[in-house]
Order: structure tokens, then C-alpha cells, then sequence
């Protein structure tokens, strides 16, 4: 849900900006949520967004982050290649 939030919000804002709203969110979670805080603990000094936000999925392959930019590339090069056959 975090990562949702945050790739709505990075369409409108900055990184920065998006990156201080997790941040955010994460420390009002962890008042009564062991899980959050331990989570807000080991993330709270990330300053890039997609770091952050790798850092909260679980290191299973099919659960990882992947950014905006790097998922409109692939669309790019899908289209461009389909084009070229």
C-alpha cells in the first residue's frame, strides 16, 4: 500500500517531498505497530525514493520494486522492438 502511495505521489511531487511523506506515514504507524517501527528504524535515514521503497517489499524476486522510469523503458523498448519486427 506504502508503494502505491508513493508512485500516486511521485507523479505530482518530488521524490524528496515523497520520500518525507513515507516516512511520515511509517511514524505514525509504528505507535502501536512493532513491524512499523522496526521497519521506520532501518529506513528513516533513506533519502532516495526507490531505495526506500525496495527496502519495504519482502526480498522475494516477485515482490520487488520496480521504479516508474524502468517500467516505462521497458514498455518503450516493447513498443520500438515490436515496431522494427
Amino acid at each position: 500500500m506504502v508503494c502505491w502511495y508513493a508512485t500516486l505521489q511521485r507523479q505530482h511531487l518530488p521524490d524528496r517531498v515523497v520520500v518525507s511523506l513515507v516516512k511520515q506515514w511509517l511514524a505514525q504507524m509504528r505507535q502501536g505497530n512493532t513491524e512499523a517501527d522496526q521497519h521506520f528504524q532501518r529506513l528513516k535515514r533513506l533519502t532516495d525514493l526507490d531505495t526506500l521503497l525496495s527496502s519495504l517489499l519482502p526480498s522475494t524476486p516477485s515482490a520487488r520494486y520496480e521504479p516508474a522510469s524502468a517500467s516505462a523503458s521497458a514498455s518503450t523498448d516493447r513498443i520500438n522492438h515490436s515496431a522494427l519486427t
